[in-house]
Order: C-alpha cells, then sequence, then structure tokens
C-alpha cells in the first residue's frame, strides 16, 4: 500500500461461507514498513506516529451494520534483519457471522507517510482440540506469535 494518506491501510474481501459462528480463525504473515526505499521501524505499545500496524476483520451483518475487529498484531519488538516483522492472531467468529453480507480483511493503525508491505499472509481456520485448553498454536516452543501487546 503506497502514498497513503492515513492510518488506512490495504484491504482485501474476503469469503467466509466456509466457517461458522464459534469457528476460530488464526492469521499469520510479515509485514515491512517503508520510509521512502528504507525499512522503517514501529513500536506496538504506541498510540499514533511510529505505531505498529494491526490485522483487522470487518465483518457486515446481515442487517448492513459494519463490524471491526482486531485480529492480528506485531509479534516481537524487532524486525529481522530485512527489515520484515511477523504479524499473528487468533479470532472467534461471532454470533452476527450468521447471513452475513461481506466480509473484509485489512491492515490499519499506522502512520499514513509509510507504505506497507506485506508477503506470506495466511487465513485459516483453526481445527477445534480438546487436548489443551491453549488455543495459541506455538505455545509449547517458545515462539512469540499469537502474543499479544499488553
Amino acid at each position: 500500500s503506497t502514498n497513503r494518506q492515513n492510518w488506512h491501510g490495504p484491504n482485501v474481501n474476503i469469503n467466509l461461507d466456509c466457517l461458522q459462528v464459534g469457528d476460530i480463525i488464526a492469521v499469520t504473515g510479515k509485514l515491512k514498513l517503508m520510509e521512502g526505499s528504507n525499512p522503517a521501524t514501529c513500536s506496538a505499545h504506541m498510540r499514533n506516529g511510529a505505531r505498529c500496524p494491526t490485522a483487522f476483520l470487518k465483518i457486515k451483518d446481515k442487517n448492513g451494520k459494519e463490524h471491526t475487529s482486531s485480529i492480528g498484531y506485531i509479534t516481537g519488538w524487532h524486525p529481522d534483519a530485512d527489515g520484515w516483522y511477523d504479524i499473528t492472531g487468533q479470532f472467534q467468529l461471532p454470533d452476527f457471522l450468521d447471513g452475513y453480507q461481506g466480509a473484509k480483511f485489512a491492515i490499519y493503525d499506522t502512520d499514513g507517510s509509510r507504505d506497507i508491505v506485506i508477503d506470506n499472509f495466511k487465513m485459516y481456520k483453526v481445527p477445534y482440540q480438546c487436548a489443551s485448553l491453549n488455543r495459541n498454536p506455538t505455545f509449547d516452543n517458545g515462539d512469540l506469535s499469537f502474543w499479544y501487546p499488553g
């Protein structure tokens, strides 16, 4: 997403027809912020300026009301050596999914003067598993994925 003038970022229409109320979806991917031709950094704890982007799911219900929920966050304090941040998250689909009119996946909440580059994004249904109360698929391996800033 380039030449942005505000905090809005790229978004894409998605199809949720194969999911049901109560299903849990996860998102993973890579995200890079650019200032001109140089990678830029961000902070998950800032409220404006150099704030890190957030992944959102926007669902328009059967009455046309749009519901926006944050579903993914930057994990870790620093990007990798090439300037890429990991972004991960999970979201349980709410009851207004029944009869929905449309859905979008979006990246928002960062300074409009920066370009946003997205790579390797995936959105998938998390399999239901009774063996563990923890829905975090990377909890046991020490990965920061699916942990959120406080």
